[in-house]
């Protein structure tokens, strides 16, 4: 059952036979939280730190509890106000999942101008979010690669030495793929994991985003996107919260429930058409 003001994403990869392995194990992604406030609570009410936030941290959580992923996976922007560090860090160490890993957004990476970054980054593995920026962690034959943000890093991507059971890339902003990725090294990527356009948070049925922070401007707004040459896959997320259009409309929240099965079922692309359908992304 769907949670009130909040959308969880179902993506199904089917694997091929090398890789049946993996059948079974799930991946919860998220990005663009951007917590900041906008009132004080109830007075004599223990609520969670994200109440009055416009943020659904509850109904996240439940979905979240309900899927018990194996990997949670933060794109990263976490807080839009520093006041509100502590209240996110809270909600990183809430969410479940085995092993948990994130990259920095254009957000977070400005935080280093009010304190020490080495608290972002301390606090972040407080909560058990191992930060990767521009390298791999393997995990049970699956390779997490985490790029830096495209807007305040240095994006570089690193290939492996042979290829993993399954290569999965994490890229706060979709900009860096086409920027830090070449041909064959999408040959050699499976998935491709994106936030940072927030979908537009406004959009226009039939038409989509009326702006996206994108330098490729709608070409990587929203939903499953295939590279012609290669078969990579992409998604890039309409995220959880707002930035300076304190609003959604025909984009809510979102959530990105990924299972991998080796069993025949409907391939991600097949998923998503007839509602966003999936489109084309290449090197520039």
């Amino acid at each position: 059952m769907p949670e009130r003001g909040l959308r969880a994403v179902t993506l199904k990869i089917q694997l091929p036979p090398r890789l049946s392995s993996l059948h079974g194990r799930k991946l919860l992604f998220f990005s663009d939280i951007h917590l900041r406030p906008t009132g004080k609570a109830p007075a004599g009410k223990n609520l969670p730190p994200w109440h009055n936030a416009g943020f659904p941290g509850d109904a996240i959580l439940r979905v979240a509890e309900e899927f018990q992923p194996d990997y949670t996976l933060f794109g990263g922007d976490l807080i839009r106000h520093i006041c509100c560090f502590d209240a996110g860090i809270s909600f990183l160490k809430a969410m479940p999942g085995r092993r948990k890993l994130s990259v920095y957004g254009n957000w977070d990476k400005r935080r280093a101008s009010w304190f020490p970054f080495q608290v972002f980054e301390r606090e972040l593995e407080s909560a058990s979010f191992v930060p990767l920026v521009n390298e791999a962690v393997t995990i049970d034959g699956i390779r997490f690669f985490g790029l830096d943000d495209f807007k305040s890093g240095f994006p570089r991507y690193e290939a492996p030495e042979k290829k993993p059971l399954f290569n999965c890339v994490l890229s706060h902003n979709p900009d860096a793929v086409p920027l830090a990725m070449t041909e064959q090294d999408l040959r050699g990527t499976d998935l491709i994991l994106c936030g940072h356009t927030h979908g537009g948070q406004i959009r226009i049925p039939g038409y989509g985003a009326v702006l996206t922070s994108s330098i490729h401007g709608k070409r990587f707004e929203y939903g499953l996107y295939e590279n012609k040459d290669t078969g990579t896959e992409m998604f890039v997320s309409a995220g959880l919260g707002i930035t300076f259009i304190p609003v959604r409309i025909f984009c809510p929240p979102e959530i990105v429930k990924i299972e991998l099965t080796a069993q025949q079922g409907f391939h991600a692309r097949q998923l998503r058409r007839g509602t966003h359908g999936s489109r084309e992304f290449c090197q520039r």
